[in-house]
C-alpha cells in the first residue's frame, strides 16, 4: 500500500455508504427484534472507516509530494480540516454513546447517527467532486 497506488475512490465510498444504510436499517430492525447484531455492526463500519480514512489521506499525501502534486496544495488541506472535524466528532460519539446510554436513549442515538452519516456523505460527495479521480 503506497502513496501512489490508484485509489478506487467511488468503489470504497459505495462499500461505505452501503455500511451506512445497512446500519441504519439494522438499527430499526435490531430495536425491534433485540438483535445483539448492532454493536458488531458498530464495530465493523468504525473499523473500516478507520481504514479508509488512513488509505485515502496516505494516498492524498502521495499525490501532493508527486511531481506537479503541489497544486492540490490547497484543496489538501481542506480536504485534512474537514476531515480532522469528522474524525474529532465521530470519536466524540463512538465515546459518548455506550451500549448502556444507547439503550437509555434510543432515539437521541439514532438521530446521532443519522447526522454523523449525512456529515461523512457530504464528505465523500465533496471528495468526489474536488479531488483528484
Amino acid at each position: 500500500m503506497g502513496g501512489r497506488r490508484k485509489m478506487d475512490r467511488s468503489g470504497e465510498h459505495g462499500e461505505l455508504r452501503r455500511m451506512m444504510e445497512d446500519f441504519a436499517k439494522l438499527m430499526i430492525s435490531s430495536r425491534e427484534d433485540g438483535s445483539a447484531a448492532l454493536p458488531q455492526a458498530r464495530l465493523l463500519f468504525s473499523r473500516r472507516f478507520a481504514g479508509h480514512m488512513a488509505d485515502e489521506a496516505e494516498y492524498l499525501r502521495g499525490l501532493v509530494a508527486s511531481p506537479g502534486g503541489s497544486r492540490l496544495l490547497p484543496i489538501f488541506r481542506d480536504y485534512e480540516a474537514r476531515v480532522s472535524h469528522l474524525r474529532a466528532d465521530y470519536s466524540a460519539h463512538v465515546r459518548k454513546w455506550t451500549p448502556q446510554d444507547i439503550d437509555r436513549h434510543w432515539p437521541e442515538y439514532v438521530s446521532a447517527v443519522l447526522l454523523l452519516q449525512d456529515r461523512f456523505r457530504t464528505l465523500m460527495d465533496w471528495e468526489e467532486r474536488e479531488l483528484v479521480p
